[in-house]
């Protein structure tokens, strides 16, 4: 996923809804409205009934996330939109990781980000991050992790880690650290390109 990927999204900035631009997303209550047929027709008649100013803080206190679960999304979607084809199974870039990215989007509590988050977890082809593992470029960029036991550790901890933003946010974090060094890797080789 490049820029133009991100290009494609737009944010509210009060309640920090993710959204593609060709969707309509309501000022006043963040309800966003996904693409349909009828998508001009329903957002007018949602527009003309939403000024009513009884129903303004209600819909706004609902829609309003904390900063934790907003920082917790942009983490799972930076680190998915990194990781190339090979680290999914099957055809996540292509077909699910759509779905997938609205899903997590639309997530406004702790349950429904770790649910999309298990279907993150299940999507990913753990072999690929054994195999980087495995080449001398990794091995010598985090020879001190113990790579394998961290491995083990955050797919096999995945299922019993308590329900709670912070062991969410440890646990992207020794996720973060094992694509990190890929990336680096990706952007070495990009560097060397471009000058070469």
């Amino acid at each position: 996923m490049g820029r133009g990927h991100i290009l494609t999204h737009s944010e509210d900035v009060n309640c920090h809804d993710l959204y593609w631009r060709d969707e309509k997303h309501c000022k006043v209550c963040h309800t966003t409205f996904e693409l349909d047929f009828d998508l001009e027709e329903r957002y007018a008649i949602h527009s003309a009934v939403c000024q009513d100013s009884t129903n303004i803080n209600k819909y706004h206190r609902q829609r309003l996330l904390s900063s934790q679960l907003q920082a917790l999304k942009a983490a799972i979607y930076a680190i998915e939109t990194v990781l190339p084809d090979d680290a999914f199974l099957g055809p996540w870039k292509k077909s699910a990781h759509n779905l997938w990215v609205n899903r997590l989007r639309r997530s406004s509590s702790l349950a429904e980000f770790l649910q999309v988050l298990a279907d993150f977890i299940s999507a990913i082809n753990e072999d690929w991050f054994y195999q980087l593992n495995d080449e001398d470029w990794f091995y010598q960029l985090n020879d001190e992790l113990h790579l394998n036991c961290l491995l083990d550790e955050i797919f096999a901890s995945f299922p019993s880690m308590p329900q709670t933003s912070s062991a969410v946010a440890l646990w992207l974090v020794k996720l973060d650290l094992l694509v990190a060094p890929y990336i680096g890797r990706v952007q070495s080789q990009n560097k060397a390109r471009s000058v070469g």
